[in-house]
């Protein structure tokens, strides 16, 4: 008769909400969903990583994760995202009131060690691209398109805070916090018509697919793992989305309560000011570069920035677009007279 192998997981418990996964009849290993793996697949204590975020009341390690004590609630396996006032939200976060009139820690970065391949060859990391870098992204036919960085409109390098990395079953992966938008194929699609949807990294599974260039169908996830790290960085391209390790994601964050589409075309009017002033003044001119970053976040970003609800953030978006747009408007309305104005003489002549 024959023998069975044993199979290990059969006699272990992987802690902290771990699963086991079998790798032979001695050889296991643990799929840690809120750490790495250490001591030989053993998962580690998520709140070792401040797993509910800086200013938590308390982290309590339960078998099946964590416990966060926020202000004013409890949560299980999620970190302190939003609270009954403001004082729940980290340093590095901005408290913001949604359109539920709830107040609602918000950060938006991807990690700035992670890359982003450059047009004239080569990868950079997010940490230092610079406005008029040429970069690639992934366009809607899952092509690659030449795209470019408008602006930086959120950096902090000695910023640390709470991410969620994603690897793809071919290994790529990608590092964004909790309210990011990544471009995903949402599960109850997948068999029928394949909606594309950005969705915040912290509304991930193991059963979205997201896009990979090089491969002509979404890839599966195969981990999730939320960790710490030092480096926050949210670029502005043209095309609204970035190319990270391979990943197509969003430029923009789930905040005031409208998507990825609406805030690329209320953007896209920062995008026809940069590509006007450029092609007035040369490549060389970067209208959005900026020096003095206001509590990590551009100029003008720090002005759409409100602690208010969604009709204050349209209000404060006309409101600061004004004087760009009325630039744009005389530039042009010049342009169009001195043209008028030379057709004219032309005339005249003949």
């Amino acid at each position: 008769t024959d023998i069975k192998p044993a199979n290990p997981c059969a006699s272990v418990k992987c802690n902290y909400g771990g699963s086991c996964i079998s790798k032979g009849s001695y050889n296991y290993t643990c799929y840690c969903r809120y750490t790495v793996n250490v001591n030989d697949g053993i998962c580690e204590d998520p709140c070792s990583y401040h797993a509910c975020g800086l200013k938590s009341r308390k982290c309590v390690s339960i078998t099946t994760g964590f416990r966060c004590e926020c202000n004013g609630f409890s949560t299980n396996n999620e970190a302190c995202s939003k609270d009954a006032t403001c004082d729940g939200c980290a340093n590095h976060s901005k408290c913001v009131l949604n359109r539920d009139k709830k107040y609602q820690c918000m950060i938006e970065c991807f990690f700035g060690e992670d890359t982003v391949r450059m047009v004239d060859g080569g990868y950079q990391p997010i940490a230092k691209l610079n406005p008029g870098d040429r970069v690639w992204s992934l366009g809607v036919n899952g092509k690659m398109v030449e795209d470019e960085i408008v602006m930086i409109m959120h950096m902090e390098p000695n910023t640390t805070a709470l991410f969620y990395t994603f690897t793809t079953i071919d290994g790529q992966s990608i590092s964004m916090t909790a309210a990011h938008l990544i471009q995903t194929l949402i599960p109850s699609s997948l068999s029928f018509n394949m909606t594309v949807a950005f969705l915040p990294a912290s509304k991930i599974t193991l059963d979205h697919r997201l896009f990979v260039s090089g491969n002509n169908n979404p890839i599966s996830i195969a981990r999730i793992i939320t960790i710490h790290r030092v480096g926050i960085y949210a670029p502005l391209t043209l095309s609204g989305t970035l190319l990270v390790n391979n990943i197509s994601a969003s430029c923009f964050i789930e905040a005031y309560g409208v998507n990825h589409e609406v805030q690329y075309n209320f953007f896209k009017l920062f995008i026809l000011y940069y590509r006007f002033t450029r092609w007035i003044y040369g490549r060389n001119y970067h209208p959005f570069a900026a020096e003095n970053y206001q509590d990590g976040y551009h100029p003008f970003i720090a002005t759409i920035m409100p602690n208010r609800n969604v009709a204050g953030f349209l209000s404060d978006c006309l409101h600061t677009m004004i004087r760009p747009s009325s630039l744009i408007i005389i530039i042009v309305l010049i342009g169009f007279n001195k043209q008028l104005k030379r057709f004219q003489k032309l005339q005249h002549f003949h």
